[in-house]
């Protein structure tokens, strides 16, 4: 897995550096740990996690950073700790503990070959308990980081914390999940086939290489196009959602 993470590391790093409107500085130091800097003042911390963390270690990481004046952010191993997407899920102590400080979501990674992700893994509450329904967001837009101080009252995890997160503020997708709708509608892969040109018959290595034709064509270090970035962060994310279905075909 050591490779891995560092890809994601890797990838992470220069999507913040490429975000440079939002985004004032970036320390990596080869660690699992990266510090960010915004325009806007706030400093946050961001850990890419390959292993469980307790509720007193995730309590005691985000008091010792807030008191620093750091917002945290938590990015998991989703292979690995986080549950797959599209069915009920009842989240263990820790899990619930981290959706809520990042409003109903926790941020995941993955890598499928010189490729990297960073989503966000939604757990939706359809009136079932404390069942989730999981669904994966797409991937993240590094120039929408930003660090906020929220208010918690879960019975796992209460008082006020500096958390770090991409898009919507915490309070704005609270308010939005408040009241699901309980009828939830499945994605289909319609859409990532037709980014990559392939129809849904690809086997991996027909995915595998239809990805690789369309990065040499996309990257940003290969085409200075304005839409390049865009394009290539549509591709990844069609790489990463069918190769995630193929791989649960098995």
């Amino acid at each position: 897995m050591r490779f891995d993470i560092h890809k994601v590391r890797a990838y992470l790093v220069n999507e913040l550096l490429n975000a440079p409107a939002t985004v004032a500085d970036v320390l990596d130091d080869g660690t699992d740990l990266i510090l960010v800097d915004l325009r806007s003042g706030e400093h946050i911390i961001i850990y890419l996690m390959e292993r469980v963390m307790s509720i007193s270690e995730i309590v005691e990481t985000l008091t010792e950073n807030g008191e620093k004046g750091l917002y945290t952010l938590f990015i998991l191993w989703s292979d690995m700790l986080l549950p797959t997407e599209e069915h009920m899920h009842l989240p263990e102590d820790w899990m619930e503990a981290l959706y809520t400080l990042y409003g109903n979501k926790i941020y995941g990674y993955d890598s499928f070959a010189q490729f990297a992700s960073v989503f966000p893994v939604y757990f939706d509450d359809v009136g079932q308990g404390f069942a989730r329904y999981i669904r994966y967001g797409p991937a993240i837009h590094a120039g929408q980081l930003h660090g906020e101080t929220i208010h918690t009252n879960n019975r796992f995890i209460q008082g006020v914390w500096k958390v770090a997160g991409f898009g919507a503020s915490h309070t704005t997708e609270e308010q939005q999940h408040q009241y699901p709708n309980t009828h939830i509608e499945r994605h289909t892969l319609d859409s990532y086939y037709a980014t990559l040109a392939l129809s849904q018959d690809a086997d991996r290595a027909t995915v595998r290489e239809a990805y690789r034709r369309l990065a040499r064509l996309y990257h940003p270090d290969l085409n200075a196009s304005p839409d390049a970035h865009t394009q290539m962060q549509r591709i990844n994310e069609a790489y990463r959602r069918i190769m995630q279905q193929l791989e649960g075909d098995d």
